[in-house]
């Protein structure tokens, strides 16, 4: 009989301001060395979860609204999936910034690391 891989869940909300984006990566790092993730997976999960963090991090939101975060682990890492969620109205959207641009290219970054997003 194939033994069967492990699957780590975890869920946390944070409170809607910038110190947010390194509390979202802190409590992942944490969460991925206890379930023994690799840490090329880790590293590209911190990246993507700042930048779906911070992206949620300049939505408005009703009432002072926390953003949910949600981080499932299989196969120590191999498969990761991060949900980020808030109660904002409409969906993330990849903007083209000129070169110029300070900001404006985290949804690049998270659409070139990883396997699909939405």
């Amino acid at each position: 009989m194939a033994e069967q891989s492990a699957s780590h869940e975890a869920c946390f909300r944070l409170v809607g301001s910038r110190s947010s984006v390194p509390r979202a990566r802190t409590l992942l790092r944490a969460k991925l060395g206890e379930w023994r993730a690799g840490q090329e997976a880790a590293e590209t999960a911190e990246l993507v979860l700042s930048e779906l963090v911070t992206n949620a991090v300049h939505v408005v939101v009703p009432g002072g609204r926390r953003i949910g975060v949600r981080i499932e682990c299989r196969e120590r890492g191999a498969w990761l999936r991060l949900e980020v969620s808030n109660a904002g109205d409409g969906r993330p959207e990849v903007r083209w910034p000129g070169e110029l641009a300070a900001g404006g290219r985290g949804l690049l970054n998270v659409d070139a690391l990883a396997f699909c997003w939405g």
